[in-house]
């Protein structure tokens, strides 16, 4: 286990410090990861949990996380929307966090385990 431990953290080391080498690309993966803030032309100022979810090609449940996590919303009762540009913005910042490379590594650790179980994963 230690040893697929040492070997997943090198991996993740070795992307970073490409990406780190290469701001170009680090920028183009960012601009990947999260679709474009929509304006009044090209999406809605509001969305629900499933529209947002949508929004971001993600479940549910990975909003509701995220909305636990700090993510924008406003309510109104029991009504919950969430204003996309705003929440947008709020992901792009999180995703300069030092966490998420901890979670990433924590990710990477347990697919190395995974594997080395011989369990693909592709159930």
């Amino acid at each position: 286990m230690a040893a697929l431990d040492a070997l997943a953290d090198e991996l993740l080391d070795a992307l970073l410090r490409r990406l780190r080498a290469r701001p170009e690309v680090m920028q183009e993966l960012r601009a990947a990861a999260l679709p474009v803030s929509p304006t009044p032309e090209t999406g809605p100022a509001y969305a629900t949990v499933d529209g947002y979810a949508a929004h971001l090609r993600v479940c549910r449940r990975t909003v509701e996380n995220l909305l636990r996590a700090g993510l924008p919303v406003s309510r109104a009762g029991r009504i919950r929307r969430i204003p996309v540009a705003e929440a947008d913005s709020w992901l792009r910042a999180e995703r300069s966090d030092p966490l998420i490379e901890q979670r990433a590594r924590a990710s990477a650790r347990r697919h190395a385990r995974k594997l080395a179980a011989g369990d693909s994963g592709d159930d």
